[in-house]
């Protein structure tokens, strides 16, 4: 309704889009989003857009393809989300953070088996049990019955509120995610941060240097090295990370300053 009631009227204000993404999993997503409905859909965005930005390459390659039009890509504007709530960046914390979805999967796509990935959940707990205390990061209540059912005696955390996530991942050590936008924000607060998922939106974190794995193949013992070594370096990785925001930020800046002039202003200065 909204896109046929404003998007496409003439008189309607300029139209934004930033961090656009797909969940591509494979050969077959791509050629339905590139024919039919779903091209028309993207020629007719592309045609009443005033700027565009992809939050990762393969939206930007796909986008491109179909409209003949490459935009600009920069990592998601979610990694934003604690300037945004006032809370600062930092490495320390108390705890890590496992982020467990069945068969390593929010959207369908080359899925580990359910018994597979069950048990590389298990030995990621367990190991990351022996380097201090660990919490189960729930971001749906299916999640929550998952997170219990795999270790019951587990601590857990679930919420129905945003910013609760932005406080609990800001108070930890870092964390293995499934979640694309688990793990966004703990980049976001400077995390060691590793992400094991099915689909294109885990190039998300590529784009900010932080390690991702498709879910099938990604052994616990290739998660924890990479999560280890971000551990072993995380002041290191922590300054890194600032000086990307602060770079992907003033670019978004410029970008919507170019497109909607006077009304997007200065970086506001402390």
């Amino acid at each position: 309704m909204l896109y046929k009631s404003v998007l496409l009227k003439r008189s309607a204000p300029p139209l934004v889009l930033l961090a656009i993404g797909t969940a591509i999993t494979g050969e077959r997503d791509v050629q339905r989003l590139s024919s039919g409905a779903s091209a028309a859909f993207l020629h007719r965005l592309q045609a009443r857009a005033t700027l565009v930005v992809a939050r990762e390459p393969r939206t930007a390659a796909l986008r491109a393809d179909v409209t003949g039009s490459t935009p600009t890509v920069l990592p998601c504007t979610s990694i934003f989300a604690p300037e945004a709530n006032d809370i600062p960046m930092t490495a320390d914390g108390d705890y890590f953070v496992l982020n467990y979805v069945p068969r390593g999967a929010v959207v369908s796509g080359d899925r580990a088996s359910a018994g597979a990935w069950s048990e590389t959940a298990r030995e990621l707990y367990r190991a990351l049990s022996q380097r201090g205390r660990v919490v189960l990061a729930c971001h749906t209540r299916s999640e929550l019955r998952a997170a219990r059912a795999l270790i019951p005696d587990a601590e857990t955390f679930w919420s129905a509120e945003y910013r609760d996530y932005l406080h609990f991942y800001a108070q930890s050590r870092g964390g293995i995610f499934n979640r694309v936008h688990g793990a966004l924000p703990s980049i976001g607060l400077g995390k060691p941060t590793v992400l094991a998922s099915t689909d294109s939106r885990r190039e998300s974190a590529e784009l900010l240097g932080e390690p991702q794995f498709a879910v099938r193949g990604a052994t616990a013992e290739r998660l924890l090295a990479a999560f280890d070594e971000r551990l072993a370096n995380r002041e290191r990785r922590l300054a890194e990370l600032r000086a990307r925001k602060a770079k992907a930020e003033e670019r978004y800046l410029a970008l919507l300053r170019g497109a909607l002039p006077g009304l997007v202003g200065a970086r506001p200065t402390a």
